[in-house]
């Protein structure tokens, strides 16, 4: 069983319950996003991973690790830290998909 993080000021949890069904399921498994996104790379590099219908444009699980890990290596240029806390806007479904995989794998608060 995942360990539980300190809260975040002013974050709302998600439900007790619901997060206690999906670890039952599985569909939760503790892994942080950036694990999950280099491990999909890894095994899948050349697969779909997004679809960005507007742009009518896709990435592929390498490209999509490719590109949070160039947001998390801006980040760190820009002096993010562990624990710094942070807000970002995307224009598409698509590049909030790498900034939040880039984002998680640096800023992630522990």
């Amino acid at each position: 069983m995942p360990t539980t993080a300190q809260p975040v000021e002013g974050f709302v949890p998600f439900p007790a319950d619901r997060a206690a069904a999906y670890r039952a399921a599985g569909y939760w498994a503790g892994r942080p996003l950036d694990a999950i996104l280099a491990s999909a790379a890894r095994r899948w590099p050349d697969k779909t991973a997004v679809l960005d219908a507007p742009a009518d444009r896709g990435l592929t699980f390498a490209e999509l690790d490719a590109r949070a890990h160039r947001a998390a290596a801006g980040l760190r240029r820009l002096g993010v830290a562990p624990g710094t806390g942070y807000c970002c806007s995307c224009p598409t479904a698509s590049s909030l998909r790498w900034r939040c995989s880039g984002c998680c794998g640096r800023g992630r608060r522990r």
